[in-house]
């Protein structure tokens, strides 16, 4: 056995000698020695002669704490404590139930939800135009939200807002005292919310002005992280579908997360009567509040 190890050994220093410097050469290096290691314990650890015993010795050179603590020269390792596993444990539990409080917390009725258990959803109207369709499609959501009872919701039209053409935005204002009141009451809004839907009609080919010039006033720091939906109309057969590939990317870029699903009405005249678009509504409603 012994000189079929010292054999094996010699082997691969030959091998390591002759072998050009490399990372394999490294590794190489490092899994000899671990195997010379390896056998040497072994034959250590069964009756062998003097020789034998001398190449346990020379492995252990290697590692000079293993060879002090051999020779007496280091305490031995001091064997752990059942008191003190168990004191681990603990620690390991408390800090577990401690998690397990904090996603309670923010999951069931915890501070980041309202007192009545559902979270805040904003809807943004973007029509100002006289005889819009945008309040019939705005109605339709509601409904369709409240009788989900998933949402609380609040509605940001800025016709009723009296939204006047953006000059300064409200982060870029040195003194926010000074800004109009519904501008202060909606950044407010906007940082309570959790999830917003966004509604508009296509003009030509994109979505609304009034929409981006609402949302414009407010920094995209409030936005970022929450979740959108986008709901789209025309009065003729696309549904909007170029105004909801247009703010797609523009609501990316207040850092929103815009959802998979989109509501696109075509014909909204007429669309809405009979609850065509129930089944998309529904699909959209269930992704809205998952990913809430």
């Amino acid at each position: 056995m012994a000189g079929v190890v010292r054999q094996a050994v010699r082997g691969a220093q030959r091998i390591v000698r002759r072998w050009p410097v490399s990372p394999q050469k490294t590794h190489f290096q490092w899994n000899t020695r671990t195997a010379t290691l390896l056998l040497s314990s072994f034959m250590m650890a069964t009756p062998q002669d003097t020789s034998e015993q001398d190449i346990g010795v020379r492995a252990l050179q290697h590692w000079p704490q293993n060879q002090q603590r051999s020779q007496g020269q280091l305490p031995p390792k001091p064997l752990k404590d059942a008191r003190d596993e168990t004191a681990a444990d603990e620690k390991l539990g408390q800090r577990s139930r401690v998690k397990t409080q904090k996603l309670a917390s923010t999951t069931e009725g915890g501070p980041d939800e309202t007192p009545s258990g559902r979270p805040k959803l904003v809807i943004f109207l973007g029509s100002q135009r006289e005889g819009r369709n945008i309040v019939k499609v705005a109605k339709y959501l509601e409904e369709a939200l409240l009788k989900s009872d998933c949402f609380n919701l609040c509605i940001i039209d800025p016709v009723k807002l009296c939204v006047p053409i953006m000059v300064q935005p409200i982060h870029f204002m040195s003194d926010t005292s000074n800004a109009p009141r519904w501008l202060v009451d909606v950044n407010n809004v906007i940082k309570e919310a959790e999830a917003f839907i966004v509604i508009s009609p296509e003009y030509n080919s994109t979505f609304g002005p009034s929409l981006s010039n609402l949302l414009n006033h407010f920094p995209s720091s409030i936005f970022r992280h929450k979740p959108c939906s986008i709901v789209t109309y025309s009065a003729g057969g696309n549904g909007g579908i170029r105004a909801a590939t247009a703010l797609r990317s523009y609501l990316m870029e207040f850092g929103l997360l815009v959802l998979p699903t989109s509501l696109m009405i075509p014909n909204v005249k007429d669309s809405l009567e009979g609850n065509v678009k129930g089944n998309v509504l529904e699909k959209l409603i269930k992704e809205l509040n998952w990913y809430v």
